[in-house]
This record gives C-alpha cells, sequence and structure tokens, in this order.
C-alpha cells in the first residue's frame, strides 16, 4: 500500500485566495456573454429538458415529436433517453430559481467549471504539487479554450469531468488509507458521472485499472468489484426511468450511441492512430494549435519529470493523461467529431503543465524581487497567447453596444415572441429554440437530419432561421419565403433572423 496520506494543507490560504481570484475572474468575463449570446450548437437540445422536468418531473424535448424511427429523437417530446439525464436534473435546479434563458442552463455548466477547477486543484495538491504548481496549472486551464467553450454552453461535459477528478481523489484516499468508504466513494462517482454522460467509461476504466495494480492477492479482484457495483447501483437509477418506456428507450439509445462505425471498437482499442490522428486534426482545427501544444506539452511534462525524479505521482499523472486520450479517442472512433469529452484528458494535462512551469522557474537563479518580476512576466506572456479566440472580443461587443437590442439576445428573443401570433406553429432556429420553448409556443426543431428531426414533414406557420439554419440552407428545404429580417446579419456578435412562411 501507498505511503501517500492526505496533505493538511491540500487548499491552504494562498491557494483559496488563488482560487477565488480565478473563479471572480470566470464570472466577470464569462456569465455576461452567457446571458447576452443566443443559442449555440446543440443548445435547442440540451437546454430544454431541464424546464420540462421543473413540469412533470421528466426529461423532454416538446419541440423534437419525432415519429422516424431511425432518429436518435424518436418521441422525445414524450421522455428523452438520447442522453443520461443526471445533467438534466442539476440544470433543472437552476430553472426553478433563475428566468428560462439560454443563460440560466449555461449557468450550471459554469458551476459545474468553477466545481471542476477546486477538484483540479485537490488533486494537484493530493499527488502532491505545490501551491504555485497547481494555480498555474488550475489558472491556464480555466482560461483555455479545452475548459471555457464547455464552461459557457449548456452542456454536461464539464460536469461529468468533475466527477471524473473526484473519483481519482477517491481512489487516491483508498491507496493511502486503505478505507473501504473511499471505494464506495470512487464507485457513486463513476456511477453519477455515468448518469451524466456516457465518457463517464473512461474514468471507470481507468480507476478499475488502477485498482487492479495497486491491491494485493485477491483484493485485486475484490476492489475493483466493490468499485463496479457501487457504480451499476449509481447508475442503474436511470432505470427508475427506463422501464416507462423501455421501447422508446431502445430507440432512442441504439440510434444515439450504436450506430456502427468505420471500424470495431476493439480494433480501434489496439491500434487507435487513426483515431487519435483524426481527433487531433479537428481538435487543432477548434481549439488552436499553441493550446494543443500546451496540452502536449503537459503530458510530456509530468511524464519527463516523473522519470527522472522517480516520481510515482507524476508518472501516475502522465498515465492518466495519456490514457484517457486513447480512450475517448478509440470509443468515439472517426465517425463523430466531438470536443467536450476532451475537457477530461484536458484537466489532467494542464495539471502536468502547471507542475512542469513551477519547476522550471524553480530552477532560475533569481531572488526576491527579480524572481517576482520573472514570475508574472511569464504569467502575462502566457496569459496573452491564450487571450485570441477566449471570447474577449465577444464581451466587449456586448459592453459597446449594452443598449442594443441586437446584441441581447433575452431582449431580442422577446420582441420576436411579440411578432409572432401566440397560435402559431413556429420551426425555430437554435439560437432562440428555448425561448420559444420556455414562452410555451408551439415549436419544432428547425432540422430536417432524419437522425435528428424532419420539420421539413410538419406543417408550420412561420419558419425562424437564424445563422445555424442558413449554413444548413433549411429554408429551402421547408419551401419558406422570406417576410422580414431582424438583427445584423454580417456581425458574428450580433443577433440576427430571418423570418419566412410557407410559399
Amino acid at each position: 500500500m501507498s505511503t501517500l496520506s492526505p496533505s493538511p494543507h491540500s487548499l491552504d490560504r494562498r491557494l483559496r485566495r488563488g482560487l477565488l481570484a480565478l473563479g471572480l475572474i470566470f464570472l466577470v468575463w464569462r456569465v455576461p456573454v452567457m446571458y447576452l449570446d443566443p443559442g449555440g450548437q446543440d443548445e435547442d437540445f440540451y437546454a430544454v429538458p431541464g424546464l420540462t422536468i421543473l413540469q412533470d418531473g421528466i426529461p423532454r424535448l416538446p419541440h423534437v415529436p419525432a415519429r422516424n424511427r431511425e432518429s436518435a429523437f424518436y418521441r422525445a417530446d414524450e421522455i428523452l433517453y438520447a442522453e443520461p439525464p443526471l445533467y438534466f436534473y442539476y440544470q433543472a435546479a437552476f430553472y426553478a430559481v433563475l428566468p428560462d434563458l439560454y443563460g440560466t442552463g449555461r449557468l450550471a455548466s459554469g458551476v459545474a467549471g468553477l466545481l471542476l477547477m477546486v477538484l483540479m486543484a485537490l488533486l494537484a495538491r493530493r499527488l502532491g504539487a505545490t501551491v504555485g504548481a497547481t494555480l498555474w496549472g488550475v489558472g491556464l486551464f480555466s482560461i483555455c479554450r479545452w475548459f471555457f467553450f464547455h464552461a459557457i454552453a449548456a452542456r454536461p461535459d464539464l460536469l461529468c469531468t468533475a466527477f471524473g477528478i473526484a473519483g481519482l481523489l477517491a481512489t487516491l484516499s483508498w491507496q493511502s488509507t486503505g478505507q473501504a468508504r473511499w471505494l464506495l466513494i470512487a464507485g457513486t462517482m463513476i456511477g453519477l458521472g455515468g448518469l451524466t454522460h456516457p465518457f463517464a467509461i473512461v474514468y471507470a476504466v481507468q480507476i478499475a485499472a488502477w485498482l487492479c495494480l495497486m491491491a494485493r492477492g485477491w483484493r485485486r479482484v475484490t476492489v475493483p468489484v466493490i468499485v463496479a457495483l457501487t457504480a451499476i447501483a449509481v447508475a442503474s437509477l436511470w432505470g427508475l426511468l427506463i422501464v416507462q418506456h423501455p421501447d422508446i428507450f431502445q430507440i432512442q439509445f441504439r440510434n444515439q450511441f450504436l450506430q456502427p462505425g468505420s471500424e470495431p471498437l476493439w480494433l480501434r482499442l489496439v491500434w487507435p492512430w487513426a483515431s487519435l490522428a483524426y481527433h487531433a486534426g479537428k481538435l487543432w482545427e477548434q481549439v488552436g494549435p499553441w493550446q494543443c501544444l500546451l496540452a502536449i506539452g503537459g503530458w510530456a511534462a509530468s511524464g519527463v519529470l516523473g522519470w527522472r525524479n522517480r516520481n510515482p505521482d507524476l508518472i501516475r499523472l502522465w498515465w492518466l493523461t495519456g490514457t484517457a486520450t486513447w480512450l475517448i479517442a478509440a470509443l468515439v472512433g472517426t465517425h463523430h467529431p466531438v470536443y467536450g469529452y476532451w475537457s477530461y484528458p484536458a484537466a489532467l494535462a494542464f495539471l502536468g503543465l502547471g507542475w512542469g512551469l513551477d519547476c522550471r522557474l524553480g530552477s532560475l537563479r533569481l531572488a526576491g524581487r527579480p524572481r517576482q518580476f520573472a514570475h508574472v512576466a511569464i504569467g502575462l506572456l502566457l496569459v496573452a497567447t491564450m487571450i485570441p479566440g477566449s471570447g474577449l472580443r465577444t464581451l466587449v461587443a456586448h459592453l459597446r453596444h449594452g443598449n442594443d437590442i441586437n446584441y441581447h439576445a433575452p431582449r431580442f428573443a422577446r420582441a420576436l415572441l411579440d411578432a409572432i401570433p401566440a397560435d402559431a406553429v413556429c420551426v425555430v432556429d437554435t439560437e432562440f429554440a428555448l425561448d420559444f420553448v420556455a414562452a410555451g409556443r408551439k415549436t419544432l426543431m428547425a432540422q430536417t437530419l432524419p437522425l435528428y428531426f424532419r420539420a421539413d414533414q410538419s406543417r408550420y406557420d412561420y419558419l425562424l432561421v437564424s445563422r445555424h439554419g442558413r449554413d444548413l440552407d433549411i429554408a429551402k428545404a421547408l419551401h419558406g419565403r422570406l417576410v422580414e429580417t431582424r438583427g445584423h446579419r454580417d456581425d458574428l456578435f450580433a443577433c440576427y433572423v430571418e423570418i419566412y412562411v410557407p410559399e
């Protein structure tokens, strides 16, 4: 058994102040954008079920009455199984006390992001990182695209990642104390993660392998079994919803998660290079070369420092980061470019990055004020490299146009609602779908893909198309005739909508 023991100063005063400062920066920087931006990709799906839970306790998509059996949203207006439900119940708590807006759904993700930052700090300290290394890692992660894209969107990724980091912490605690309660906590975290998003299987596999390696004798079997049974018991709570409509569950789950890929899963696990190359290309494009290199550098730093200094905790961090990357790439394959899942390995990689930076700065032969100046200068330089694409221009645009309705999505949506007859059937694009659903309007999702919803097979009175729908050319698919435009089409920071009626 390892001699690892909890640090009594895991979150000492300096670290608490640093985390508080990072949290305040996040709130000031991100929350205004959350509430002022229109809906983004997939938010017309992820932001809605929390509202219906407050109505009848059931996650639903009332604007997606799909009846084609190849749809992942088949009868989703009755009950939603295309994603595990915990995030939606968590989201409902925010809708219970705050306005029914996209910003509230996003705030749920933002709070999960703040929780993740605290858990990352605890994990870093438990692994033996200094306060400086911890703040470097968590601080840089908090302003990187790996994190903030998902912290300001109504998506479950950061909540699932937080459960994963909590599971790793519980596993470390079992390793240091041998107390069975930590196994139950680790299993509970895995189960809650599984109730949040299927990529929880990544840290489930990691923790199982970790326990097998650390245990001795029969405990190599019994310890992982305890964790697995606990995780299964917690995740099986989804069964309370599944038993209500097992036929609908079977169709939605199959269409969402069991679509055949280009290669069988076992082959991707054994030979993951094609999947890794595919996701690397997509992430290089979305996250950017510099931030991809930072994450790779963090993984490399934990490995190099760990093996050079024979530090088992750093080697463990390196192993966790690498296997998380391999498992996510292999499990997803090359048919679906996803970004939110990568917040989990990125969080681990940035802890390694913080450790490497702290070690490098510690080797500087400086003292006193020159040393402090060097730390501040390097910190500012790194932050400056993260600014492009960080959402700062969006925040500035909203602040500059504070009184302009075209830069205030909730007001813009209310004006749209006032302009459309209350009894009209409206096909509404992603940007304003939640606003129409929350207002109780007869709303349909602006989609024509059979995997989602065939709006082209439904009767409608008005079609509201924004930038997402323009990319899909949905007005042509639904044979709409343009009658009005609102907003600023050429300014990507402004709201924009085209209103159509049937030809």
